[in-house]
Protein backbone atom coordinates (compact mmCIF):
# COMPACT_ATOMS: atom_id res chain seq x y z
CA UNK A 1 0.00 0.00 0.00
CA UNK A 2 2.93 2.30 1.15
CA UNK A 3 4.54 1.36 -2.44
CA UNK A 4 1.47 2.67 -3.94
CA UNK A 5 1.34 5.85 -2.28
CA UNK A 6 4.65 6.60 -3.30
CA UNK A 7 4.09 5.88 -6.87
CA UNK A 8 1.01 8.27 -6.83
CA UNK A 9 3.05 11.00 -5.85
CA UNK A 10 6.27 10.54 -7.52
CA UNK A 11 3.55 10.68 -10.96
CA UNK A 12 1.97 14.15 -9.47
CA UNK A 13 5.27 15.24 -8.94
CA UNK A 14 6.59 14.45 -13.02
CA UNK A 15 2.93 16.20 -14.17
CA UNK A 16 3.51 19.43 -11.91
CA UNK A 17 7.06 19.45 -13.46
CA UNK A 18 5.73 18.82 -17.19
CA UNK A 19 3.06 21.68 -16.72
CA UNK A 20 5.93 23.93 -15.10
CA UNK A 21 8.06 23.63 -18.36
CA UNK A 22 4.91 24.22 -21.12
CA UNK A 23 3.83 27.05 -18.57
CA UNK A 24 7.65 28.50 -18.88
CA UNK A 25 7.90 27.67 -22.80
CA UNK A 26 4.43 29.44 -23.54
CA UNK A 27 5.68 32.58 -21.51
CA UNK A 28 8.79 33.28 -23.30
CA UNK A 29 7.45 36.49 -24.20
CA UNK A 30 7.90 38.00 -20.96
CA UNK A 31 11.51 36.19 -19.64
CA UNK A 32 12.37 36.94 -16.27
CA UNK A 33 15.28 39.51 -15.31
CA UNK A 34 16.74 36.60 -13.14
CA UNK A 35 20.67 35.66 -14.91
CA UNK A 36 19.84 32.95 -17.51
CA UNK A 37 18.17 35.88 -20.01
CA UNK A 38 18.78 34.85 -23.78
CA UNK A 39 22.01 36.85 -25.30
CA UNK A 40 22.76 34.74 -28.00
CA UNK A 41 18.86 34.21 -30.27
CA UNK A 42 18.21 36.57 -33.11
CA UNK A 43 15.16 38.26 -30.97
CA UNK A 44 16.93 36.99 -27.00
CA UNK A 45 13.54 34.20 -26.84
CA UNK A 46 11.35 36.92 -26.98
CA UNK A 47 8.22 35.50 -29.16
CA UNK A 48 5.67 36.99 -31.44
CA UNK A 49 2.72 35.64 -28.71
CA UNK A 50 0.28 38.87 -27.10
CA UNK A 51 0.72 39.49 -23.72
CA UNK A 52 -1.16 40.79 -20.69
CA UNK A 53 -1.44 44.55 -20.77
CA UNK A 54 2.01 45.86 -18.94
CA UNK A 55 3.28 42.00 -19.86
CA UNK A 56 1.30 41.25 -16.62
CA UNK A 57 4.17 43.52 -14.49
CA UNK A 58 2.77 46.26 -11.87
CA UNK A 59 6.32 47.76 -12.25
CA UNK A 60 5.38 48.84 -15.72
CA UNK A 61 1.87 49.84 -15.51
CA UNK A 62 2.59 52.17 -12.84
CA UNK A 63 6.04 53.74 -13.49
CA UNK A 64 5.23 54.47 -17.00
CA UNK A 65 1.55 55.00 -16.40
CA UNK A 66 0.87 58.50 -19.23
CA UNK A 67 -2.72 59.16 -16.77
CA UNK A 68 -0.07 62.37 -15.50
CA UNK A 69 0.58 64.02 -19.01
CA UNK A 70 -1.84 66.35 -20.05
CA UNK A 71 -2.62 67.72 -23.62
CA UNK A 72 -1.95 71.33 -24.17
CA UNK A 73 -5.34 72.91 -24.81
CA UNK A 74 -4.42 75.46 -27.88
CA UNK A 75 -5.92 79.01 -27.49
CA UNK A 76 -9.28 78.74 -30.48
CA UNK A 77 -7.54 82.29 -31.78
CA UNK A 78 -4.07 79.99 -32.40
CA UNK A 79 -5.91 76.90 -34.36
CA UNK A 80 -6.18 78.20 -37.81
CA UNK A 81 -2.65 79.45 -37.33
CA UNK A 82 -1.59 76.16 -36.56
CA UNK A 83 -3.83 74.26 -39.00
CA UNK A 84 -2.27 76.09 -42.03
CA UNK A 85 0.70 75.24 -40.94
CA UNK A 86 -0.15 71.69 -41.16
CA UNK A 87 -1.77 72.18 -44.38
CA UNK A 88 2.02 73.77 -45.88
CA UNK A 89 4.08 70.91 -47.14
CA UNK A 90 6.60 73.64 -47.60
CA UNK A 91 6.77 74.08 -43.57
CA UNK A 92 9.05 71.91 -41.86
CA UNK A 93 8.01 70.45 -38.69
CA UNK A 94 10.01 69.02 -35.65
CA UNK A 95 8.64 67.24 -32.76
CA UNK A 96 10.71 67.95 -29.63
CA UNK A 97 10.43 66.51 -25.99
CA UNK A 98 12.69 67.38 -23.36
CA UNK A 99 12.48 65.81 -20.06
CA UNK A 100 14.08 67.17 -16.67
CA UNK A 101 14.66 66.12 -13.12
CA UNK A 102 16.18 63.03 -11.78
CA UNK A 103 15.71 61.04 -15.04
CA UNK A 104 17.08 57.81 -13.59
CA UNK A 105 14.47 58.12 -10.43
CA UNK A 106 15.77 58.92 -6.61
CA UNK A 107 13.40 58.28 -3.77
CA UNK A 108 16.32 60.02 -1.36
CA UNK A 109 16.71 62.96 -3.02
CA UNK A 110 14.71 65.76 -0.70
CA UNK A 111 15.69 69.06 -2.72
CA UNK A 112 12.76 70.82 -5.07
CA UNK A 113 14.29 72.29 -8.18
CA UNK A 114 12.71 74.63 -9.98
CA UNK A 115 12.36 74.20 -13.62
CA UNK A 116 10.11 77.19 -14.54
CA UNK A 117 10.95 78.48 -17.76
CA UNK A 118 9.83 79.46 -21.26
CA UNK A 119 10.25 78.02 -25.13
CA UNK A 120 11.16 80.60 -27.24
CA UNK A 121 11.47 81.21 -31.49
CA UNK A 122 12.65 84.13 -33.38
CA UNK A 123 10.71 83.21 -36.42
CA UNK A 124 8.34 80.87 -37.58
CA UNK A 125 5.98 79.00 -34.78
CA UNK A 126 6.07 76.38 -31.86
CA UNK A 127 3.04 74.58 -30.65
CA UNK A 128 3.14 72.92 -27.69
CA UNK A 129 1.68 69.55 -27.50
CA UNK A 130 2.02 67.98 -23.89
CA UNK A 131 2.67 68.14 -20.81
CA UNK A 132 4.82 65.38 -19.01
CA UNK A 133 4.36 64.09 -15.70
CA UNK A 134 4.12 67.27 -14.15
CA UNK A 135 3.22 67.62 -10.18
CA UNK A 136 -0.23 68.90 -9.16
CA UNK A 137 0.34 72.64 -8.42
CA UNK A 138 2.44 72.65 -11.81
CA UNK A 139 0.88 73.88 -14.96
CA UNK A 140 0.98 75.17 -18.09
CA UNK A 141 0.88 79.34 -18.27
CA UNK A 142 -1.98 79.06 -20.79
CA UNK A 143 -2.24 83.18 -20.77
CA UNK A 144 1.82 83.59 -22.19
CA UNK A 145 1.41 81.13 -25.27
CA UNK A 146 1.41 82.84 -28.83
CA UNK A 147 2.76 81.17 -31.82
CA UNK A 148 6.51 82.79 -30.92
CA UNK A 149 6.80 81.40 -27.04
CA UNK A 150 5.31 79.99 -24.08
CA UNK A 151 5.79 79.52 -20.34
CA UNK A 152 5.42 76.53 -17.96
CA UNK A 153 5.16 75.90 -14.29
CA UNK A 154 7.46 73.10 -12.85
CA UNK A 155 8.98 71.84 -9.86
CA UNK A 156 11.05 68.52 -9.26
CA UNK A 157 12.25 66.15 -6.32
CA UNK A 158 12.58 62.54 -6.96
CA UNK A 159 11.01 62.34 -10.15
CA UNK A 160 11.20 64.39 -13.67
CA UNK A 161 9.14 66.63 -15.73
CA UNK A 162 8.72 67.71 -19.33
CA UNK A 163 7.13 68.80 -22.52
CA UNK A 164 6.37 67.92 -26.10
CA UNK A 165 6.08 70.26 -28.61
CA UNK A 166 6.10 70.88 -32.22
CA UNK A 167 8.49 73.86 -34.24
CA UNK A 168 7.36 74.92 -37.72
CA UNK A 169 10.37 76.07 -40.22
CA UNK A 170 8.91 78.32 -42.31
CA UNK A 171 10.87 78.64 -45.54
CA UNK A 172 8.88 82.27 -46.66
CA UNK A 173 10.31 83.37 -43.03
CA UNK A 174 13.71 82.76 -43.30
CA UNK A 175 16.22 86.08 -42.79
CA UNK A 176 20.25 85.55 -44.16
CA UNK A 177 20.90 83.72 -40.72
CA UNK A 178 18.93 80.33 -39.75
CA UNK A 179 16.65 80.72 -37.28
CA UNK A 180 16.77 79.53 -33.39
CA UNK A 181 14.73 78.54 -30.96
CA UNK A 182 15.88 79.03 -26.72
CA UNK A 183 14.64 76.49 -24.03
CA UNK A 184 15.12 78.96 -20.92
CA UNK A 185 14.90 77.56 -17.04
CA UNK A 186 16.49 78.70 -14.10
CA UNK A 187 19.03 75.17 -13.69
CA UNK A 188 19.34 74.99 -17.63
CA UNK A 189 19.31 76.69 -21.03
CA UNK A 190 19.55 75.67 -24.49
CA UNK A 191 19.48 77.77 -28.22
CA UNK A 192 19.12 75.39 -30.72
CA UNK A 193 19.24 76.04 -34.65
CA UNK A 194 16.61 74.77 -36.25
CA UNK A 195 18.15 72.50 -38.56
CA UNK A 196 19.76 70.69 -35.18
CA UNK A 197 15.75 69.06 -34.66
CA UNK A 198 15.97 67.00 -38.09
CA UNK A 199 17.98 64.87 -35.56
CA UNK A 200 18.96 65.36 -32.01
CA UNK A 201 19.65 63.36 -29.21
CA UNK A 202 21.55 64.57 -25.53
CA UNK A 203 21.43 64.35 -22.02
CA UNK A 204 22.96 66.96 -20.19
CA UNK A 205 24.16 66.65 -16.35
CA UNK A 206 22.92 69.95 -14.16
CA UNK A 207 24.14 69.65 -10.95
CA UNK A 208 25.67 67.70 -7.74
CA UNK A 209 22.29 66.43 -7.26
CA UNK A 210 21.51 64.66 -9.93
CA UNK A 211 19.40 66.64 -11.99
CA UNK A 212 19.98 66.45 -16.20
CA UNK A 213 17.92 67.15 -18.79
CA UNK A 214 17.14 65.26 -21.86
CA UNK A 215 16.19 66.83 -25.38
CA UNK A 216 14.89 64.48 -28.46
CA UNK A 217 14.14 65.64 -32.01
CA UNK A 218 13.40 64.75 -35.24
CA UNK A 219 11.61 65.59 -38.55
CA UNK A 220 8.31 64.74 -38.89
CA UNK A 221 7.71 63.22 -42.32
CA UNK A 222 4.34 60.91 -42.09
CA UNK A 223 4.92 60.54 -45.87
CA UNK A 224 8.07 58.61 -45.67
CA UNK A 225 8.07 57.18 -41.98
CA UNK A 226 6.13 57.41 -38.69
CA UNK A 227 8.44 58.42 -35.91
CA UNK A 228 8.13 58.17 -31.82
CA UNK A 229 9.70 58.17 -28.77
CA UNK A 230 10.88 55.44 -26.34
CA UNK A 231 11.00 56.10 -22.99
CA UNK A 232 11.19 53.92 -19.21
CA UNK A 233 14.01 52.35 -17.13
CA UNK A 234 17.35 50.75 -18.10
CA UNK A 235 18.29 48.91 -15.02
CA UNK A 236 21.04 47.12 -14.01
CA UNK A 237 21.45 43.54 -12.55
CA UNK A 238 25.43 44.07 -13.04
CA UNK A 239 27.76 46.08 -14.47
CA UNK A 240 27.28 45.11 -18.40
CA UNK A 241 23.82 43.85 -18.06
CA UNK A 242 20.05 44.03 -16.78
CA UNK A 243 16.80 44.67 -17.89
CA UNK A 244 14.75 47.70 -19.85
CA UNK A 245 11.02 48.57 -19.92
CA UNK A 246 8.86 51.56 -20.76
CA UNK A 247 6.68 53.20 -23.04
CA UNK A 248 6.13 53.11 -26.55
CA UNK A 249 5.24 56.77 -27.60
CA UNK A 250 3.61 58.56 -30.86
CA UNK A 251 4.95 61.56 -32.24
CA UNK A 252 1.98 63.48 -30.82
CA UNK A 253 2.60 61.84 -27.19
CA UNK A 254 -0.41 59.24 -26.69
CA UNK A 255 0.85 55.71 -25.56
CA UNK A 256 1.04 53.35 -28.76
CA UNK A 257 1.83 51.02 -25.45
CA UNK A 258 4.91 48.91 -23.75
CA UNK A 259 8.00 47.89 -24.27
CA UNK A 260 10.44 44.93 -21.59
CA UNK A 261 13.88 43.49 -22.90
CA UNK A 262 16.98 42.82 -21.20
CA UNK A 263 20.97 43.93 -22.22
CA UNK A 264 24.16 42.54 -22.16
CA UNK A 265 27.20 40.73 -23.55
CA UNK A 266 26.70 37.77 -25.61
CA UNK A 267 29.56 34.47 -26.18
CA UNK A 268 30.97 36.67 -28.90
CA UNK A 269 31.61 39.76 -26.72
CA UNK A 270 29.29 41.88 -28.91
CA UNK A 271 27.01 44.21 -26.78
CA UNK A 272 23.21 43.43 -27.51
CA UNK A 273 19.98 43.73 -26.57
CA UNK A 274 16.70 42.35 -27.01
CA UNK A 275 13.05 43.17 -25.77
CA UNK A 276 9.54 43.14 -27.35
CA UNK A 277 6.50 45.88 -27.82
CA UNK A 278 2.75 45.48 -27.30
CA UNK A 279 -0.03 47.62 -27.32
CA UNK A 280 -1.47 49.25 -24.03
CA UNK A 281 -4.15 45.68 -24.37
CA UNK A 282 -1.06 43.40 -24.37
CA UNK A 283 -1.65 42.67 -28.36
CA UNK A 284 2.10 41.98 -29.77
CA UNK A 285 2.99 44.55 -32.11
CA UNK A 286 7.03 43.68 -33.05
CA UNK A 287 10.41 42.23 -31.95
CA UNK A 288 13.25 44.61 -31.17
CA UNK A 289 17.04 43.55 -31.50
CA UNK A 290 20.46 45.78 -31.21
CA UNK A 291 23.33 46.95 -30.14
CA UNK A 292 24.30 49.07 -26.90
CA UNK A 293 27.54 51.42 -26.11
CA UNK A 294 28.77 52.62 -23.01
CA UNK A 295 29.89 56.79 -22.91
CA UNK A 296 33.51 57.11 -22.53
CA UNK A 297 33.32 59.61 -20.05
CA UNK A 298 32.29 57.08 -17.49
CA UNK A 299 33.70 54.51 -15.48
CA UNK A 300 35.35 51.32 -17.88
CA UNK A 301 34.27 48.71 -15.18
CA UNK A 302 31.03 49.99 -14.33
CA UNK A 303 29.28 52.41 -16.44
CA UNK A 304 26.82 54.71 -16.25
CA UNK A 305 25.78 56.25 -19.26
CA UNK A 306 25.91 55.44 -22.97
CA UNK A 307 23.55 54.76 -25.88
CA UNK A 308 21.57 51.87 -28.24
CA UNK A 309 20.84 51.59 -31.71
CA UNK A 310 18.66 48.99 -33.49
CA UNK A 311 15.56 47.85 -35.34
CA UNK A 312 12.27 46.40 -34.66
CA UNK A 313 10.32 43.59 -36.89
CA UNK A 314 6.46 42.68 -37.53
CA UNK A 315 5.19 38.78 -37.19
CA UNK A 316 6.79 38.33 -40.41
CA UNK A 317 10.17 39.02 -39.03
CA UNK A 318 10.00 42.07 -41.86
CA UNK A 319 12.11 44.84 -40.54
CA UNK A 320 9.44 47.89 -40.19
CA UNK A 321 11.72 50.58 -38.44
CA UNK A 322 14.69 51.99 -36.56
CA UNK A 323 15.27 52.84 -33.10
CA UNK A 324 18.24 54.61 -30.83
CA UNK A 325 18.93 56.95 -27.67
CA UNK A 326 20.42 57.04 -24.68
CA UNK A 327 20.71 55.28 -21.30
CA UNK A 328 21.62 55.92 -17.76
CA UNK A 329 22.24 53.58 -15.06
CA UNK A 330 23.08 53.57 -10.87
CA UNK A 331 25.56 51.42 -9.39
CA UNK A 332 24.45 48.29 -7.84
CA UNK A 333 24.13 49.20 -3.54
CA UNK A 334 24.22 47.04 -1.60
CA UNK A 335 20.82 45.29 -0.16
CA UNK A 336 20.59 44.04 3.48
CA UNK A 337 23.31 41.29 3.44
CA UNK A 338 25.81 43.47 2.24
CA UNK A 339 25.05 42.12 -2.07
CA UNK A 340 24.68 43.99 -4.93
CA UNK A 341 21.76 42.88 -6.71
CA UNK A 342 21.97 44.86 -9.54
CA UNK A 343 19.02 46.95 -9.12
CA UNK A 344 20.09 50.54 -8.03
CA UNK A 345 18.62 51.67 -4.86
CA UNK A 346 14.46 50.99 -4.91
CA UNK A 347 13.26 52.17 -1.89
CA UNK A 348 16.30 54.79 -0.31
CA UNK A 349 17.26 52.84 2.60
CA UNK A 350 19.17 50.01 0.93
CA UNK A 351 16.77 47.52 0.90
CA UNK A 352 16.19 46.23 -2.82
CA UNK A 353 13.44 43.63 -2.02
CA UNK A 354 10.78 46.28 -3.11
CA UNK A 355 9.44 44.38 -6.06
CA UNK A 356 6.03 43.69 -7.69
CA UNK A 357 3.84 40.93 -7.14
CA UNK A 358 5.74 39.05 -10.28
CA UNK A 359 8.81 39.95 -8.62
CA UNK A 360 10.88 39.91 -11.64
CA UNK A 361 10.59 44.05 -11.50
CA UNK A 362 11.55 46.04 -8.63
CA UNK A 363 8.68 48.94 -8.27
CA UNK A 364 10.84 51.53 -7.61
CA UNK A 365 14.03 50.15 -10.13
CA UNK A 366 16.11 53.17 -10.84
CA UNK A 367 17.74 53.82 -14.21
CA UNK A 368 16.46 55.67 -17.45
CA UNK A 369 16.64 55.02 -21.40
CA UNK A 370 14.69 57.64 -23.96
CA UNK A 371 15.27 57.28 -28.00
CA UNK A 372 13.21 58.08 -31.08
CA UNK A 373 11.90 55.07 -33.70
CA UNK A 374 11.39 55.55 -37.23
CA UNK A 375 8.46 53.01 -38.46
CA UNK A 376 8.79 52.95 -42.67
CA UNK A 377 5.71 53.58 -44.68
CA UNK A 378 5.21 51.09 -47.63
CA UNK A 379 5.66 52.37 -50.74
CA UNK A 380 2.01 52.90 -52.62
Amino acid sequence: MKRIGIIVILAFVVLVFVALAGCSKDSVGTIESGETLNYEDDFGGYDMSDESPGFGEDAILDDVSDESDETVTIDASLSPVYDSLDADGSVNVYCVKILWGMLELDSTVTDITDWSGTIEIDYGAIRPARLIRFERGDYFVRSSMTRYSFEWVSHTSIHYDGIMLFVYDLPDERTAEEGTVTFTTGPYTKTFQLSELEAFSEIVEIDNIGNKVSIESFLVTPEIQKNGFLEGRWVKKGPFHGIFFGHWVAYDGSSMGHVKGHWGTNSAGDRVFYGKWITRLGLFKGLLHGTWDTDITTESSNPTAGTFQGEWVNRAQTVMGELHGNWLAVENPPDNNGNGNGYGNVNGNGNNNDTDSVGSIPVRARGFFEGTYSEYVPDA
